[in-house]
């Protein structure tokens, strides 16, 4: 089951059941399969380089996929991925 099938939460109530480790992880399980299926493509290349710096700011996970979150978008839109991008909508109404 996707986490976009699950009940939602407002974090402007409360933060109180908002699985943030979940939402992110659910999220690069989308980014991993299109990783695989195209190592070189460009936006993984950038993404991956970002998410293990080794100068400079590192960001974690939910601060990366904030601040690609329109390039995360692009990627699951031009494979018409509806789930990602279920799952994508959910990360950013709950966690952003």
């Amino acid at each position: 089951m996707s986490l976009s099938q699950l009940s939602t939460t407002d974090r402007y109530v409360s933060f109180d059941g908002i699985d943030f480790d979940g939402n992110v992880r659910c999220v690069l399980d989308h980014i991993d399969r299109y990783r695989r299926a195209d190592p070189a493509n460009r936006f993984i290349v950038y993404f991956d380089r970002q998410r293990n710096a080794e100068r400079g700011a590192r960001r974690d996970d939910l601060l990366l996929l904030h601040s690609l979150a329109n390039s995360v978008r692009d990627l699951f839109e031009a494979h018409d991925d509806e789930e990602a991008l279920a799952d994508l909508d959910r990360l950013e109404r709950e966690c952003f």
